[in-house]
């Protein structure tokens, strides 16, 4: 590895570990407000919702166990 490879490693490992207790029992908590309001469409969420359930489509798949 080099040098500097070894020192984004290091940073990156010491950063994890001064991390708050509660982001470390649940890192992954709120991860979803980094892209509340992100989405940008000129249809309406019913309009959106609509289109998302007439583009459904049956499985038709038979799974043998």
């Amino acid at each position: 590895m080099s040098d500097n490879v070894k020192l984004e490693l290091i940073t990156l490992l010491s950063s994890s570990m001064t991390r708050p207790e509660e982001e470390k029992k649940e890192p992954r908590k709120g991860w979803a407000s980094r892209f509340a309001g992100k989405w940008k469409d000129s249809r309406s969420a019913e309009e959106i919702m609509e289109e998302i359930r007439t583009a459904r489509t049956n499985n038709t798949f038979d799974a043998e166990l």
